[in-house]
């Protein structure tokens, strides 16, 4: 204790000089002198209020945003209201190695600014455009979506932060529903009919214009579904879904049964019947309790959507009366009349279209006001929408020569990937295609939000033609084939017995009077519907409905084993003898290493031993 002698004497006389003797009453500071007012803003400040006030808001400066916002948009060239070629059919044909079996075209629309909100001053201005067009470096034209952000700088000057997102497409304020089907819907609506299947879903902010611009597609492809004298040789078949976090229920559920078109509207369904979904053993997704209405004309299914939107549960949020709380799905099958009649026509795998009117999203600053239960829901809706994105960007990945086995595509992960697994799943056997809608408000008010989903939207496009290093080309992939090899692989494989019980020996099958014009990739690309009706023109009967299906179903094998053929990181296939040597050498280097193991675990044991 020696070393304290004399601290707490020192301690308490500096206590007594700082605050006095104990009991002595404790005298105010004075107070610090007023700071003098200035006479003047000091020059560049603005509107901005004295020194530790606050910054002045983006509002305040409306009229300074509006003429930087119109000399940052007189520099863009003037584009066309008409699109440009589809690029829904062209995608497939970008590869140089292999066919796109999946391909997905990434658009935005911004919608125009509303009648109740024009003449509202504050931050109800525009500042976000349509840009310049562009080439990108696989070769694709893309089109740019601009956007202006208003910012207050620190010393109080209106500025705009300049971002530009590239795009497959973008739609102006001024396009039109027409102008927005004629680009995207069409080619879908041909897909469906040719036996393919086609995927259209909108993303963005609620009341950002989902709705208005999937009714809009929706309503073209049922016109074009029935615009033609061939209709009525089709059978189109309607279901509507939706989809709450983990469960499903079917919008059309009680007129199966015959009940009555009244409902709730906009509040869910009173009738709506819960939907299971999962995987039966040969990998195809299976629906129980789904309702599939057979729509006879073109006012038949219109009648059907009507009362199928008209269910789908919505809420009023912060930014819309009537916000979609759920994902609202709908399902056009398009098949052949007269299956299951011995023609073949039975085999054939129905074209698909699936028009996906995804819920809103929300921030956090939106849902503020919520309960419990709207902020689980919320949840559910973000996490959903999360699963969605990655799905997409792992299957454009994995689109790239070499890249199926490499990249996995987690469609398990929510119920609505999982409905949609012939768009990701890249063993799936058919031709399909993606559009994605990233749906934007013009308005700074919603800059943040229209931000955060053009940044959501357009990761989502790889340029999946363009590979770093070079790629050995597959002579195993049949789209890579000449007319002469790939008729002479369907002239074998038609004279190939079939395995199947109750089989009838080959018939004869001249190959190149049917495919002799066309390459490899003209005869992938064939819909399955064109691939049978060629087949049956020369061999009729359930014979030629056996063998177009044998011969089709042989040809896809073959292309999602090139997809899915390995391949070392320099692009080289790697061979069968090379991928039993690297497997027998991964084995003896496994076996070595529990070797060294049971030695260290043996040393560990004489060492506590001696201890």
């Amino acid at each position: 204790m020696d070393k304290w002698a004399g601290k707490y004497e020192e301690l308490y006389a500096n206590m007594v000089e700082k605050y006095g003797p104990l009991g002595s009453p404790i005298v105010p500071k004075p107070a610090p002198k007023a700071r003098p007012a200035a006479t003047a803003d000091p020059a560049g400040y603005g509107k901005q209020p004295a020194a530790g006030g606050k910054q002045s808001g983006v509002a305040e400066f409306r009229d300074e945003f509006v003429k930087l916002v119109a000399v940052a948009t007189a520099a863009i060239p003037t584009r066309s209201s008409e699109a440009a070629p589809s690029l829904v059919d062209a995608k497939s044909n970008y590869s140089a190695n292999g066919l796109e079996t999946s391909t997905f075209t990434l658009c935005t629309r911004i919608r125009p600014t509303l009648p109740h909100e024009e003449g509202r001053g504050g931050e109800y201005f525009t500042c976000i455009v349509p840009g310049e067009s562009s080439m990108s470096a696989g070769g694709e034209r893309t089109e740019a979506a601009l956007v202006l952000t208003p910012k207050v700088s620190m010393t109080g000057a209106p500025k705009l932060e300049k971002t530009s997102f590239a795009f497959d497409y973008t739609f102006g304020p001024d396009s039109t529903n027409d102008e927005v089907y004629a680009a995207i819907g069409a080619p879908l609506a041909r897909r469906a009919l040719a036996g393919s299947v086609g995927v259209v879903f909108a993303y963005g902010q609620t009341g950002s214009g989902k709705t208005h611009t999937m009714n809009g597609l929706l309503d073209g492809i049922i016109g074009d579904l029935y615009a033609d004298a061939t209709a009525e040789q089709r059978q189109i078949k309607f279901s509507y879904l939706e989809v709450q976090g983990e469960s499903i229920n079917d919008c059309l559920a009680d007129l199966q049964a015959g009940g009555s078109k009244g409902s709730a509207a906009g509040k869910g369904a009173t009738g709506v019947g819960a939907v299971k979904i999962g995987e039966a053993l040969d990998g195809r997704v299976m629906t129980r309790n789904l309702s599939e209405h057979v729509a006879g004309s073109r006012a038949e299914l219109v009648a059907l959507v009507g009362v199928a939107q008209s269910r789908r549960r919505t809420e009023a949020t912060e930014k819309n009366d009537t916000s979609s709380r759920s994902h609202g799905v709908a399902i056009l099958e398009v098949g052949p009349l007269g299956s299951g009649s011995g023609s073949g026509l039975g085999d054939l795998s129905p074209g698909r279209l699936y028009i996906i009117d995804l819920a809103g999203s929300e921030r956090a600053a939106d849902s503020k006001e919520h309960s419990k239960a709207r902020m689980e829901e919320t949840k559910a809706i973000n996490l959903s929408l999360m699963s969605l994105k990655e799905c997409i960007r792992a299957r454009t990945m994995a689109s790239r020569p070499g890249g199926g086995l490499s990249v996995h595509v987690p469609y398990r992960r929510s119920k609505l990937t999982l409905l949609m697994k012939d768009v990701f799943d890249i063993g799936c056997a058919r031709l399909c295609a993606t559009v994605v809608i990233a749906a934007v408000s013009p308005l700074a008010q919603d800059v943040a939000h229209s931000t955060n989903t053009l940044q959501y939207a357009a990761p989502l496009r790889v340029a999946v033609g363009v590979s770093q290093v070079p790629i050995e080309l597959d002579p195993r992939d049949p789209v890579l084939w000449t007319q002469e090899q790939m008729c002479s692989w369907l002239s074998e494989t038609a004279a190939i017995a079939s395995d199947e019980p109750g089989s009838e020996e080959p018939v004869p099958f001249d190959a190149q009077a049917l495919f002799g014009l066309m390459s490899g990739m003209q005869v992938c690309l064939l819909a399955e519907s064109e691939f049978h009706k060629r087949v049956q023109s020369q061999v009729p009967g359930a014979a030629g409905g056996g063998l177009a299906k044998r011969l089709y179903a042989a040809l896809w094998m073959l292309i999602v084993d090139a997809k899915t053929r390995k391949r070392s990181p320099n692009g080289r296939l790697i061979t069968e003898a090379e991928e039993t040597a690297a497997k027998e050498a991964s084995e003896v280097e496994r076996a070595e290493k529990q070797e060294l193991w049971k030695d260290r675990e043996k040393q560990l044991a004489t060492e506590r031993s001696f201890n």
